[in-house]
């Protein structure tokens, strides 16, 4: 029997990932009835909102309990030893995690923030040594552009840059320690962000266009001055930060969204810290699900118009390779986080922060008749 083609299994593993994600909860109640748990981790009475939304449970018949699953309802001893109401995964496992923010209370809202009195950009990135060669491009580049350059290097490869390239004296400071990115800008950039006006932090795997192009991406951040933006990536999960875009409002070259991705979004140095500080949980391993939040976030806190929240700007930039990426999905990166562990982190935000997460929209502020490719 002949092997399922590459493109078949790639497909496999996306479906595999949403999956996880977004029926995790329900997986993990019924391992535990499986596994003869007295009160297994599903919420009979209460799973509306945690393994399916409230408008799907509200169409189906028998109402709330019909959304748990067939094989717990017909077991009552599942959920007895809480009167019926078996405490839910998510609610337990996310119990400790709390950002500083609770979105119940009033906001809080500050006057829009003033225009940067001058257009200072850091740089920030985490790089290993097996992506030095894009590290390499970048760094000559933005170095070129007068940009500040961190960079942090998770596996220790401090040294071994330091000797192979000849930009690195002018990188402004760098750290040599494992740790995660949300850490990285936490514990490093944030008590030293107000040198700058914005902080743009990438992923080592990110390639950059030529600098024309690059330019012209931060020309467009300079004179719009939204809160977040990133250039379009080409080989991102989300079409709506990709070249893909294209098809839904053709020779569009600036996009007004709710969605920026983490990959590479260049964000106002009092958004950054604002965002990091009082989003992101203590608990945290990683900083999924930051992106599904923070333009629905930053525009009520800071008073913002749709328009000057989040921007994605058509720039040819490029995931460094999209078969690596996703193998790598899996797999635990030293200095990044699990796949699991992560799939939580979003859970519990999600399930905190539910009214401020991303409906996807997006639409057009510039285009051009003609572009090029």
């Amino acid at each position: 029997m002949a092997p399922p083609p590459p493109r078949l299994l790639g497909w496999a593993v996306v479906l595999l990932v949403w999956c996880a994600d977004a029926l995790g909860p329900c997986v993990d109640g019924l391992l535990g009835f499986y596994k003869g748990a007295e009160n297994a981790a599903v919420c009979c009475n209460a799973t509306c909102g945690v393994c399916l939304s409230d408008e799907i449970c509200g169409r189906r018949r028998g109402g709330k309990h019909n959304c748990c699953p067939g094989v717990v309802r017909r077991v009552s001893r599942t959920c007895s030893a809480t009167g019926g109401r078996a405490p839910c995964p998510i609610r337990s496992k996310c119990k400790d995690w709390r950002p500083a923010l609770s979105w119940r209370a009033p906001y809080p809202t500050w006057k829009p923030l003033p225009a940067p009195r001058a257009f200072r950009v850091l740089v920030f990135v985490p790089v290993g040594r097996k992506k030095a060669v894009i590290v390499n491009d970048t760094c000559k580049k933005a170095l070129a552009l007068n940009l500040s350059v961190w960079l942090a290097h998770y596996d220790g490869s401090q040294d071994w840059y330091a000797r192979t390239y000849s930009w690195y004296p002018r990188v402004s400071r760098a750290f040599n320690y494992t740790d995660f990115k949300a850490n990285y800008v936490r514990n490093e950039v944030l008590p030293r962000v107000e040198a700058f006006s914005h902080v743009w932090v990438l992923d080592d795997d990110v390639r950059w266009p030529a600098m024309d192009a690059v330019a012209a991406f931060l020309g467009v951040v300079r004179d719009e001055r939204p809160l977040i933006a990133q250039p379009t990536i080409r080989g991102s999960w989300q079409k709506l930060v990709s070249p893909e875009q294209d098809r839904f409002a053709p020779n569009c070259t600036v996009w007004a969204t709710d969605f920026v991705e983490v990959m590479a979004p260049i964000i106002r140095a009092p958004v950054l810290a604002d965002v990091y500080s009082r989003l992101l949980s203590t608990t945290s391993h990683s900083d999924w699900g930051l992106d599904m939040v923070w333009c629905a976030y930053a525009k009520r806190r800071f008073g913002t118009t749709s328009t000057t929240t989040c921007l994605v700007v058509d720039a040819p930039f490029r995931k460094a390779d999209r078969v690596t990426a996703r193998k790598g999905y899996f797999k635990f990166y030293q200095h990044s986080y699990s796949t699991q562990a992560s799939l939580w982190d979003k859970r519990c935000l999600k399930h905190n922060l539910r009214p401020l997460w991303t409906t996807f929209h997006g639409r057009c502020l510039r285009s051009t008749p003609t572009r090029p490719r």
